[in-house]
């Protein structure tokens, strides 16, 4: 007979079994022997097979800023002074919420050599919009200027972390705050 088992007691009781009794320490699967726990030996061998060269780069993003924030350790002053490492993360996972909550879809990037748009967004004319979040004081964007001379989109947005600007209806530069209206901006 084989009993596993934890919770917040172990180690806290005053008694032990009595008999045969073998300490395991356990952890997460991982992905691999996931593959092999569901029984998928082809996906294991594909697996095993690819090619990290042309492995397209996926971005994790978390649901929920707050909690996102804690999990991270972030006291709420230091979420407003934004004087931490993580706040790029941070910006980019709350445009991302704000993303999906408009198109209740995936969202994609994009990367060239040493650029990376962070967001391409499909307006209602199916026309490509790369959205640079920024969270900083410095927003000056150079991948941003890459995919601009690579493709000539009809218009770009920049997300930043300050007041932003609206000087050119082709290249809007606006405050993070403002990602819940790009489909009405796009």
């Amino acid at each position: 007979m084989f009993i596993c088992a934890s919770g917040s007691n172990i180690g806290l009781l005053a008694s032990f079994p009595v008999g045969k009794v073998e300490l395991l320490e356990l952890y997460p699967l991982t992905f691999e022997e996931f593959l092999w726990a569901a029984q998928q030996p082809l996906l294991v061998k594909a697996f095993d097979e690819l090619n990290l060269s042309k492995v397209a780069h996926e971005k994790l993003f978390f649901f929920d800023i707050g909690l996102l924030g804690q999990l991270l350790g972030l006291s709420y002053n230091e979420h407003r002074e934004q004087g931490f490492s993580y706040k790029g993360y941070i910006a980019e996972n709350f445009v991302q919420n704000e993303l999906v909550a408009q198109q209740s879809g995936p969202t994609y990037s994009w990367e060239y050599a040493r650029s990376e748009i962070e967001f391409i967004f499909k307006s209602s004319t199916d026309a490509l919009i790369p959205i640079e979040v920024k969270s900083g004081k410095r927003t000056r964007a150079k991948s941003l200027s890459v995919y601009v001379q690579r493709y000539s989109p009809q218009k770009t947005i920049k997300l930043v972390g300050s007041t932003g600007s609206v000087d050119d209806p082709r290249a809007l530069v606006l405050p993070l705050y403002f990602a819940s209206k790009v489909r009405q901006l796009a």
